[in-house]
């Protein structure tokens, strides 16, 4: 059986050469409780450092992550956090906003994901 995470580890990675300064980590899993669950993609790591910051990398990384979640059907998770570089929490949470991530603190939108913010599928 083919590894379903192929499409975004493949997508990391030509975002990681056409940008060597772009860290990016992703996985997909599936909740262990719901069976008919199309997935999850978790960003666990995108960071650049402050000189390659404000040039749209980690826009276009995000917007990329996102229109392939959007045709796979997979909702997105992440938490942001400030101690890997960024200028704040709430500049973040901003950012992920304008994408279409939305608050996941009290766990009502997806219980399934422990993460602050979640993003469902948009039609293609």
């Amino acid at each position: 059986m083919a590894d379903l995470t192929d499409p975004y580890r493949e997508l990391a990675r030509r975002l990681q050469a056409d940008h060597e300064a772009l860290h990016l980590i992703v996985n997909l899993r599936w909740p262990e409780c719901y069976e008919d669950h199309p997935g999850i993609v978790t960003v666990n790591t995108i960071t650049l450092p402050p000189s390659q910051q404000n040039r749209g990398i980690g826009t276009d990384a995000i917007r990329q992550l996102c229109a392939l979640a959007d045709t796979c059907g997979h909702w997105m998770a992440l938490t942001p956090v400030g101690d890997l570089g960024a200028s704040s929490v709430d500049r973040l949470t901003g950012f992920y906003e304008r994408f279409g991530f939305t608050d996941n603190r009290e766990r009502r939108r997806a219980p399934q994901t422990g993460h602050t913010m979640v993003r469902f599928p948009r039609s293609t």
